[in-house]
């Protein structure tokens, strides 16, 4: 089984360029002989040609391997609309040091379990204590201000699922591919004119509903998940779960953002 270094830090790719290229190489998958008396076959073969013990293992296959995470991208828009909540997956290019779309998948299944009685329970759901403005998080029982997920699908009692595309699902509401909405991402409803705030969302990579765990995009976002609700500081621990802030109203922007500029790029000469 071939898995993320102990530690769990960034690794790879494994994936070869071209065949010439001595660097960017595809992970190789081996086979090697032993017998319970001591026997043992010799393959007459030297996998990794450099190293100085002959007769190592067979070559099975090559293959590409990439280290990836699942992040949740942050949304903002009036009060009085539903926010679409789009959903990105990135490799880690250990080649140039950069994260990048993993436009390789197009197989990953995220589901929206709605059929959760206890919001808390679901694959997707609002962070307690993280709420800030006006959105209320019906602690008072109340459902002015009151933003919910897929809130056409609660009501109904159905599970939502859609399916990663190119590495990310749409990111326009009524995005859709051949005419079929699988990759569209998640909706919040509106939280109603002049009921401004901000909330968290988090996706549990280990929720039940999911078809498979996905805890291998899971990433080191942040030192203490139940006190840090705000904060995002890394420390080491690679299994934290993607979160996401929604802005509804005023655009409050990331903390991790000092300045936005746009920079104008006049015509040539």
């Amino acid at each position: 089984m071939f898995n993320r270094q102990a530690d769990g830090s960034e690794d790879g790719p494994y994936e070869p360029v071209n065949p010439d290229d001595p660097v960017r190489v595809a992970l190789s998958i081996g086979l090697d002989t032993a017998d319970s008396d001591g026997a043992q076959l010799e393959l007459d073969v030297d996998l990794d040609e450099v190293m100085p013990i002959a007769n190592d293992v067979a070559l099975l296959a090559t293959e590409s391997f990439r280290y990836g995470r699942l992040m949740i991208d942050n949304a903002f828009g009036p009060e009085t609309e539903e926010l679409a909540i789009p959903f990105r997956i990135e490799y880690w290019n250990g080649y140039t040091g950069t994260w990048a779309v993993n436009d390789l998948d197009s197989c990953t299944v995220l589901t929206y379990n709605a059929s959760q009685d206890i919001a808390s329970q679901r694959s997707l759901f609002y962070v307690d204590g993280s709420y800030e403005g006006a959105i209320d998080d019906d602690a008072n029982n109340s459902d002015d201000g009151e933003t919910v997920i897929e809130s056409a699908a609660v009501v109904a009692d159905t599970d939502v699922t859609v399916s990663i595309r190119r590495g990310q699902t749409a990111s326009a509401v009524d995005a859709d591919v051949d005419g079929i909405n699988e990759d569209r991402p998640f909706f919040s409803s509106a939280p109603g004119e002049g009921l401004e705030g901000s909330v968290l969302i988090e996706f549990d990579l280990n929720h039940a509903s999911l078809p498979y765990s996905l805890d291998f995009l899971s990433y080191d976002w942040r030192s203490n998940p139940e006190l840090d609700v705000l904060e995002e500081v890394e420390d080491g621990n690679y299994d934290n779960n993607p979160r996401g802030q929604l802005n509804f109203g005023s655009y409050r922007g990331h903390d991790r953002v000092i300045n936005w500029q746009e920079i104008y790029i006049g015509p040539g000469p």
